[in-house]
């Protein structure tokens, strides 16, 4: 997936995006670029939808000229921090008057400044002179405006509201310059900072905006490491189209008939509202307009179940006094049992899959990971990751070691196991082939396979999705994870011990005696359990393919 919204300029990333045509007249530009003030990829990319979400409101806003009162004032408030700030940041990296006459002279340009500001405001509060007013007052209001995307009609009300806060916070910048050139630092914004303490007592009795909330969530959970990246990714997403629908507003301020109204909403859009061509760059807004197939009822769930996490988190964490999110989420009308989510393959459908492998000597992954997962039942990732020294004798018994190291990953702590390799791998050459590897100094099996968000086996899953439907079976249920289910179905026919098959598929084991007290078992039972394993299919034609494939050598 591309980010079309990321720039980058030497070590820092920005946020871009085109102004909608009918808005380019009152920007006064074709884009918008904002810093996103890091160097990392990963972190832009989350920030990058937020700050997409909030542009799309802001638009939304402008058209609507929807700023409030409270938005227009914090825009002010903002302005003082910052400024102030910055002079007295200037001020201790030495950016020094050089003579007291110097000193004299800012004082005085200060005291000038005042006075304007002073005109400005008093006459934008005269009927008769108001125009007057905004026009003196329209230098610091277009800078502050430009300086944070934003623009506002001059002839609106907004535009208005927002040259008088802002003249009343510049006089206060100047009062406090003027004391702080003077040496004077008790000033009642220095000695007491009340306007900073008016400012968190006012947040938190009213509540952060709901993008600085999103924000501070994803930094927890991206900081404690609680998210792989396929699930960050996924929930700022999520979290981006919840806040374009919902708007960014006070989070206190959202109920639970807002969340009603939102999860309405939800069920019209399609899936991936923001993937694909025809909806990239669009408002939610356009996209709800298109007509499109709407998204089924497990992802709205999967929406529903991530903004209840977000919610119970912010209430967890004081930014909200009640979870609003309770009783949201649409529960499933009919359980399946687990067995039943996936199908297993048959023996005639083992049969097509023998027909239709083929051993390249290029990409010898899709000959050998299929039939890996069939005569051990690991999953797709693990297999897809493992390295030479991870195929090892143990016991005189050749085995696979799936382990959590480096960048190999496991689903849970009983998916750390020893599988052996069942014999009809080593009669196709399997052993051969690892030597071959060996002998080469390679460290991975398949080097083919790279390391993506999903794992190493993002890529071959695609791959064998495309084969399977083509080569196997059109049945919807029969996918890679099936091979799962065919090995575990195979040995409960055939009477192995379920603590046995547990250990051999990496799962959890529900008896206490030998879960808390036995250690794992030894290779031989696990080799005698998968011996079992027989499909009544033969494997005469695969040998050939093997041998003919490891048997090649390329043209010097």
């Amino acid at each position: 997936m591309g980010f079309p919204f990321l720039v980058r300029r030497g070590a820092r990333f920005y946020f871009r995006v085109r102004i909608p045509v009918d808005l380019r007249e009152p920007f006064g530009r074709l884009e918008v670029w904002r810093s996103l003030k890091t160097a990392d990829h990963k972190k832009a990319r989350t920030l990058g939808k937020l700050e997409a979400a909030k542009a799309e409101i802001t638009f939304e806003k402008m058209r609507n000229r929807e700023l409030t009162r409270d938005q227009l004032r914090k825009i002010a408030e903002e302005y003082l921090h910052s400024t102030l700030e910055y002079c007295e940041g200037h001020r201790e990296g030495g950016f020094l008057p050089r003579t007291h006459d110097e000193k004299e002279g800012k004082l005085l340009a200060y005291g000038d400044l005042a006075d304007r500001y002073k005109g400005a405001l008093s006459d934008l509060d005269v009927q008769e002179t108001r125009a007057r007013g905004l026009k003196r007052a329209g230098e610091l209001v277009d800078s502050v405006l430009k300086e944070r995307g934003l623009t506002l009609p001059k002839d609106s009300e907004e535009y208005a509201i927002l040259a008088r806060e802002l003249l009343k916070r510049a006089l206060e910048v100047c009062t406090v310059e003027a004391s702080r050139i003077m040496g004077d630092y008790s000033n009642d914004y220095d000695r007491s900072r009340l306007y900073r303490q008016q400012e968190a007592a006012e947040e938190k009795q009213a509540g952060l905006l709901l993008s600085e909330v999103i924000q501070a969530y994803v930094k927890d959970h991206l900081t404690c490491k609680k998210w792989t990246p396929k699930t960050e990714q996924e929930n700022t997403s999520i979290l981006a189209v919840f806040l374009e629908l919902i708007g960014d507003r006070d989070i206190t301020t959202i109920t639970h008939q807002d969340l009603m109204s939102f999860r309405d909403t939800l069920v019209k859009l399609p899936a991936n509202p923001k993937k694909g061509r025809a909806k990239e760059g669009k408002p939610l807004k356009e996209v709800l307009e298109m007509g499109l197939p709407p998204m089924s009822l497990t992802t709205v769930r999967k929406y529903l179940i991530r903004i209840a996490s977000f919610f119970k988190w912010a209430k967890l964490h004081k930014y909200v006094t009640t979870n609003e999110a309770e009783g949201l989420t649409i529960k499933e009308k009919k359980k399946v049992k687990a067995s039943a989510a996936r199908d297993t393959y048959d023996s005639e459908d083992i049969q097509r899959l023998f027909r239709a492998l083929e051993y390249a000597p290029n990409k010898p992954e899709r000959f050998w990971i299929p039939l890996i997962s069939l005569y051990s039942g690991a999953r797709l990732n693990e297999i897809c990751q493992l390295h030479l020294e991870d195929v090892q004798d143990i016991d005189g018994v050749p085995c696979f070691r799936i382990e959590e190291e480096g960048s190999k990953k496991v689903k849970t702590v009983a998916g750390k196991r020893v599988v052996p390799v069942h014999p009809v791998l080593i009669e196709l050459g399997f052993m051969r082939y690892v030597q071959m590897l060996r002998e080469k100094g390679a460290k991975r099996l398949w080097e083919n396979l790279k390391l993506k968000r999903d794992g190493y086996g993002q890529d071959f899953g695609k791959w064998y999705q495309r084969f399977n439907r083509r080569y196997i079976t059109s049945h919807k249920k029969k996918v890679f994870h099936s091979f799962r289910h065919t090995v575990a179905t195979a040995m409960k026919q055939s009477g192995v011990l379920e603590t046995v098959a547990a250990e051999v598929l990496g799962h959890e084991n529900s008896n206490m005696t030998y879960s808390l007290y036995g250690k794992g078992y030894y290779p031989r039972p696990l080799l005698e359990a998968l011996l079992k394993l027989d499909y009544g299919v033969d494997i005469g034609e695969l040998r050939e393919k093997a041998n003919t494939g490891l048997n090649y050598r390329p043209r010097k």
